[in-house]
């Protein structure tokens, strides 16, 4: 499956993906990040690595958080592990809270998901370029939240990057 950059915006954000979310993404997502297939890692961005690698050199990569303990039993955070091939520096400056499954959660739960993200210590994001990467996005709650985190941090810009995206009419 060749995939086709798309552009949108979310949270006043420019927000690039590469694939609609369907079945067969679905299906290499689940044996990613639910079965631990790690070596799938380089997979979702081998023929558009470098038009990435080019269009956010100087960018900070700040991953959306998975639960630690999640990350824990999988053997690697699946987020950081997909965007390492980009080799930009990697910054995790947010943190889930709780282990909660967007997945199993409906509309209206999955806006509150703020409430289990908080910023942590570590370096400074002012004045940098922050690309703030994630697998999915759905209904997009999860990006509002970390944005909103963010920009307590003052950066010279977000833009969000995520592997797929539901498309809703």
């Amino acid at each position: 499956m060749q995939p086709r950059l798309r552009k949108g915006r979310i949270a006043g954000r420019k927000l690039y993906w590469l694939y609609d979310y369907n079945e067969t993404i679905r299906s290499i997502l689940y044996r990613f990040k639910g079965c631990g297939d790690y070596e799938l890692k380089d997979a979702f961005f081998a023929n558009q690595r470098w038009w990435m690698r080019l269009r956010f050199h100087g960018y900070t990569i700040v991953p959306v958080p998975s639960f630690g303990e999640r990350d824990a039993r999988r053997g690697f955070n699946h987020v950081r592990a997909m965007f390492s091939s980009l080799d930009l520096p990697v910054v995790d400056r947010l943190v889930k809270t709780a282990d909660v499954k967007q997945a199993d959660l409906h509309l209206l739960e999955r806006r509150k998901i703020g409430r289990h993200i908080r910023l942590s210590n570590g370096p400074s994001l002012e004045g940098k370029k922050v690309l703030l990467v994630d697998d999915l996005c759905t209904t997009g709650s999860t990006i509002r939240a970390c944005v909103s985190l963010l920009d307590k941090c003052h950066p010279k810009k977000i833009v969000v990057f995520t592997m797929g995206r539901t498309l809703r009419d």
